[in-house]
C-alpha cells in the first residue's frame, strides 16, 4: 500500500470568506441607514425615517445571517 501524506486542510479561502460576509453587513447597514436619512431630509420623516432605516437594516442582516 502506498505512502500518502495527510493533505493540510485549505484555510485560505475561510478568511476571504468572513471577510466579505463582513463588509456585506456593513453595506447593508449604511445603505438602509442613509435610505432612512434620505427620507428624514427630504421627505420630512424626522425621526421616523432614520429609525425605519436602522430596523430595515437589522432585519435584513438578520435575513442573511439565517439565510447563510
Amino acid at each position: 500500500m502506498p505512502f500518502t501524506p495527510k493533505q493540510k486542510p485549505n484555510r485560505q479561502g475561510d478568511w476571504r470568506r468572513l471577510l466579505t460576509f463582513g463588509m456585506e453587513i456593513l453595506v447593508i447597514f449604511c445603505v438602509w441607514t442613509a435610505l432612512g436619512f434620505l427620507g428624514d431630509t427630504y421627505l420630512g420623516m424626522k425621526p421616523y425615517g432614520l429609525l425605519v432605516g436602522g430596523l430595515l437594516s437589522v432585519v435584513h442582516v438578520l435575513w442573511r445571517i439565517v439565510r447563510l
